[in-house]
């Protein structure tokens, strides 16, 4: 959440001083971002998730989750 706040206030917020974004004043960026945008690049940077495999079966005859006989 924190790492939202920060794009939007370096990407989408005009600064009052500046009248442009930070990252518009530090040469990363030739426009200003629209929410629709972070939001996008935020979702094509996380990872697809895979296929999903089966689960382990385990031995229900006195045996604990790490596998220690009780």
């Amino acid at each position: 959440m924190v790492a939202m706040y920060a794009v939007h206030y370096s990407f989408a917020r005009i600064h009052k001083t500046l009248r442009i974004t930070p990252s518009m004043t530090a040469g990363l960026s030739d426009h200003v971002w629209s929410l629709e945008e972070i939001v996008q690049m935020a979702d094509n940077y996380m990872p697809k998730p895979g296929k999903r495999r089966p689960y382990k079966k385990r031995d229900t005859e006195g045996s604990t989750i790490d596998g220690k006989i009780k």
